[in-house]
């Protein structure tokens, strides 16, 4: 992708179609960049008003959404009774779902290389201090609301 090129643009060009035929993993990595280019773009250089409390909220409802997405699909898998011979495939598992929520370094931060549904289930749903955890969705979905809320109201000019 071009530096000058908007994410969005890229996207759409015939070059990133061809792309995606040929080398999905490149193209995917393109958008990413993009993605990341456009989010510390806008956190450094707009100012932090309702503007930006609404990137805050849409990116924050999505991170939620797709956590608890991730979580719904891999729920037989958290919630089936460890066998010897499925312990192997399980930790596999759960470690692809962490490493889908981009979390597996921050989880073995806490707890370590040990991985356990009871465990994963606590830190994607619970933690307070990932940004990838419902919890701290919630929590900075609520606090963008009442940012949005405080800077809604228009103040008259001063003369």
């Amino acid at each position: 992708m071009a530096a000058a090129q908007p994410a969005f643009h890229y996207i759409h060009s015939p070059r990133a179609q061809t792309e995606f035929r040929s080398n999905i993993g490149d193209a995917l990595a393109t958008v990413l960049d993009g993605i990341h280019l456009f989010t510390g773009v806008s956190a450094a250089t707009m100012i932090h008003g309702p503007g930006w409390q609404f990137i805050r909220l849409g990116r924050y409802l999505e991170r939620a959404y797709a956590t608890a997405t991730l979580l719904e699909v891999y729920q037989s898998d958290l919630l089936q009774p460890q066998e010897r011979e499925y312990a192997g495939y399980q930790y596999i598992e759960m470690v692809g779902l962490l490493r889908c929520c981009t979390s597996f370094e921050a989880y073995c931060q806490v707890y370590t290389a040990d991985v356990s549904p009871d465990r994963v289930l606590e830190f994607l749903l619970l933690n307070q201090n990932f940004p990838h955890a419902i919890r701290f969705c919630v929590d900075s979905i609520r606090d963008a609301v009442e940012a949005i809320h405080r800077g809604g109201s228009r103040r008259p000019p001063t003369s």
